[in-house]
């Protein structure tokens, strides 16, 4: 019976996920034929029919993914896009850089009732907390649109949201204050924060805010990044790890071991404490998961019942798809799923394997869990990231034992400043140790990601072909009995995952690649850290009426395993220059969209659609002027023009950017023209090579700029055939006279340049191109 159940559960989920059709369809096809395979196996070999209720619930699935949804807004389509009042009770909110996201229940639009959750979007200066009701005027419910690399509507549904809501603060009224305990462990929930804050400072209080609360919003990137790379980033979301020692901790205070207090009383208090932690910490997936798995264990214990892990996650993540089977969907309660799966299946497996070779137990235990959990999420992160953080495991050790003994110190921290805030010493004493382990923990993050071989990337299908060959040699080799044949099947196979990791593996280079997308401009960064960024990424209204952001940008940056940006510039205002960013932030690929001042009344209806596609999406934003710069491991983007004072026409108010590594320089000009190639500062033009400005026009010819550049080469961005007559003659004469190098989109399609750790320069163009 407990495998009719197993089955019914993955055959459920399998069949949400093949109907959603958002995973790599060879990916679905293999996971079909596999699926296949085993049940059919099951019935006609083993003669086990009751598997045949696994094609039933897959069927279930598949139709439930649809289904679903068009039950939910059977009735709500005919208020999208157009002006309604919506009336809402808040659930929970989170904090953005540009934004707060309320996930609330819709109880009335307009004149009718309904129930189903919706997103509202509102300014910052918004505070609302759980319970209160609120009513947005003359607002338009919407969706946004499927996304091809990270489809936003999936994630909204796995969280139970069906609608999406921009309100300015003018169109939010508060009509009545939540009430209850839920009301209150919410607010109690900003008053931890308020406390971490008075008393903490800087990345400190940001990480104790992540651990304890679940919000790392403010978290800064470059520790994300750091943390991403080293494979610890499980360690910024408050997990089942958080949870289990919680519960451990707390339930020290309990010295007696009689059989009451074993039996009822330490259960209960785990019970209690599950419960209220899980709100504090915001009702995560992978918290809920724990939180439900922590409570069964320990009505086991009351019940003087034997627990079964399995059993209990099987059931967890049963309630969870039932409440709302999108759930399948949610990367957190897929990789926390298949993490704790691989711990309780292989983790005391490894141990046993490696305890003899390991003096210290603690060591033995964190490689097998760390192990375990990475075999089992392996492939997710692969799908999910495109890359392979190689050091996780000795990260994990090093680590999660400083990781505890944060928490156990934030947690007593918390309870003396919420109790006697009136002893300044005691306080000190906490956050001088909190200082210490969060700079420590910080410092070996970013020691280890800035390690050769720290993070590969891998493409999923690479990946699964990897797999592919190691199994096969595992299988062939696995029939001879000889011992060494065995050793030689486990070494092959291990060559063969490892291989393609290694063929990926691109050393400290910065990459800096044009794109050919036609009469527009899209250039890409690749850092010798691994940070991704795209300047400009549009393309001509008059030239080409096609996506440049989803037919152009995005097949480049999935064929190169980038799974996202962390930051697109844009130099200007213009439809070539920013038509693509729209679409990227709409598919999840951008994390901070970097704009020049807005200056031109022209440019405000754009500046608009850019602002509100980034806050619908999560999308921080940040203003560039001169000055300004972007650190990026060992390289850097500096700011030349405009400065804040500066006025001039639309295309002259292009950011100017010069990026720096090594003794290399690239510059990147926008649609600059001649008034302001005049007035930049000579020393600070020195580049090896430029993107020629406004597409090799004439109007900016400039002899004296080019001759200040000392360039060797130029790249001009244009679309063949082009309306404009891009580029030039004037334009082209002008490079040539400084015996700069002329390379085109056009003619030699996209350009690729990789400057090595020594700051050796090489370029490449597009194969076939002319």
């Amino acid at each position: 019976m407990r495998d009719v159940f197993y089955l019914a559960l993955a055959s459920f989920s399998l069949g949400m996920v093949m109907s959603a059709n958002i995973f790599p369809k060879n990916l679905m096809l293999v996971l079909a034929v596999a699926y296949a395979v085993f049940v059919f196996y099951k019935i006609l070999i083993r003669r086990r029919y009751m598997f045949a209720l696994g094609f039933v619930f897959a069927v279930v699935g598949f139709a439930s993914y649809g289904g679903i949804y068009n039950y939910k807004m059977s009735d709500l389509n005919k208020f999208l896009g157009t002006e309604c009042d919506v009336s809402a009770s808040v659930i929970s909110k989170d904090m953005g850089t540009n934004s707060v996201k309320y996930t609330a229940k819709l109880t009335k639009i307009n004149s009718e009732n309904k129930n189903i959750k919706i997103m509202i979007y509102a300014p910052k200066d918004t505070d609302f907390n759980y319970g209160d009701k609120i009513v947005l005027k003359n607002v338009k419910p919407n969706l946004l649109p499927n996304g091809k690399n990270f489809d936003y509507n999936v994630y909204l549904k796995a969280r139970g949201v069906f609608m999406t809501v921009y309100a300015p603060s003018d169109k939010i009224e508060k009509i009545a204050d939540g009430k209850g305990i839920l009301r209150s462990l919410c607010v109690f929930r900003n008053k931890i924060s308020e406390k971490v804050h008075k008393y903490l400072k800087d990345d400190c209080a940001l990480v104790v805010e992540a651990i304890i609360t679940g919000n790392k919003s403010n978290l800064q990137r470059k520790i994300k990044n750091a943390f991403s790379a080293s494979g610890i980033s499980h360690l910024l979301a408050v997990s089942g790890l958080h949870l289990t020692l919680l519960v451990m901790y707390a339930g020290g205070i309990f010295k007696k071991e009689d059989y009451i207090t074993i039996r009822f009383v330490k259960p209960v208090f785990s019970i209690v404490l599950t419960l209220l932690a899980m709100v504090v910490t915001g009702l995560g997936y992978s918290v809920i998961r724990a939180g439900i798995m922590l409570i069964l264990m320990n009505l086991s214990k009351m019940l003087g019942r034997e627990k079964n892990s399995i059993n209990s996650l099987m059931i967890a993540a049963a309630i969870i798809i039932f409440a709302n089977p999108y759930a399948v969907f949610d990367v957190g309660l897929e990789l926390s799923f298949f993490a704790t799966l691989g711990i309780l299946i292989y983790s005391e497996r490894i141990n046993k394997f490696v305890k003899p070779y390991l003096h210290f137990g603690f060591i033995s235990s964190t490689l097998s869990t760390t192990l375990a959990a990475q075999i089992f999420t392996l492939p997710l992160i692969v799908i999910y990231y495109n890359n392979i953080a190689v050091y996780s495991v000795i990260a994990n050790i090093i680590v999660i034992p400083l990781f505890t003994i944060l928490l156990m110190i934030s947690a007593l921290f918390l309870i003396c400043a919420f109790t006697i805030p009136f002893i300044p010493f005691v306080i000190k004493i906490f956050t001088g140790n909190i200082y210490l382990l969060v700079k420590i923990i910080v410092f070996i993050a970013h020691f280890i990601s800035r390690l050769p071989f720290s993070k590969i990337p891998v493409t999923s299908g690479e990946f699964l072909i990897s797999l592919f060959f190691a199994a096969a040699i595992w299988i062939i080799c696995k029939n001879f009995k000889e011992t060494k044949y065995r050793k030689l099947s486990v070494a092959l196979s291990f060559v063969c995952v490892v291989g393609i990791f290694c063929a990926n593996y691109d050393g400290r280079n910065l990459d800096v690649t044009f794109l050919d997308v036609g009469q527009g401009s899209c250039s890409h960064i690749k850092t010798p850290g691994g940070e991704n960024i795209m300047i400009d990424c549009g393309v001509s209204k008059y030239y080409s009426k096609d996506d440049v952001g989803r037919y152009v940008a995005e097949p480049y940056l999935d064929s190169n395993g980038v799974t996202h940006l962390d930051y697109a510039i844009l130099t200007h205002y213009h439809d070539d220059h920013f038509s693509g960013f729209l679409t990227l932030m709409q598919d999840g690929m951008v994390d901070v969209l970097i704009l020049p001042k807005l200056k031109n009344s022209d440019d405000y209806e754009v500046y608009n659609t850019l602002k509100e596609t980034a806050i619908l999406n999560d999308v921080d934003i940040n203003y560039f002027s001169r000055g300004s710069t972007l650190l990026l491991d060992d390289a850097k983007i500096t700011v030349l023009s405009p400065s804040k004072n500066d006025y001039w026409e639309q295309n002259s108010e292009s950011l100017v950017l010069k990026l720096t590594y090594k003794n290399s320089g690239f510059l990147f000009t926008g649609d600059i023209e001649n008034d302001v190639m005049k007035t930049l500062k000579p020393e600070e033009l020195v580049s090896d090579v430029i993107q020629s400005p406004h597409h090799g026009s004439n109007t900016s010819d400039l002899d004296s700029f080019y001759k200040n550049t000392q360039a060797d080469y130029s790249v001009i961005s244009a679309g063949k055939g082009n309306s404009y007559n891009h580029p030039h003659k004037e334009h082209i004469d002008a490079l040539l006279s400084n015996g700069i190098k002329i390379l085109r989109t056009d003619q030699n399609g996209t350009v690729y340049f990789k400057v090595d750790k020594k700051g050796n320069m090489k370029y490449k163009v597009e194969e076939g191109a002319k």
